[in-house]
């Protein structure tokens, strides 16, 4: 699994792009249910993983009102 891409105007639609292969997009029951299903991919990813340390990111996301 190279990535997933989590639809953000549907909450139970995911995107999966599996390196060499097309993006495969799966419907699943409720959004908790696509969640639980991205966080076991994650912990296999990490798992199985050959690399000592398996790159993760933070991301912050801020708005403010430039107002009037």
């Amino acid at each position: 699994v190279l990535q997933l891409v989590k639809n953000t105007s549907d909450g139970s639609k995911l995107d999966v792009i599996i390196q060499g292969k097309k993006k495969y997009t799966y419907q699943f029951d409720s959004a908790h249910t696509r969640e639980m299903f991205c966080l076991q991919i994650r912990q296999m990813k990490s798992m199985h993983s050959t690399e000592k340390d398996v790159d993760q990111i933070s991301v912050f996301i801020g708005t403010w009102n430039m107002g009037e």
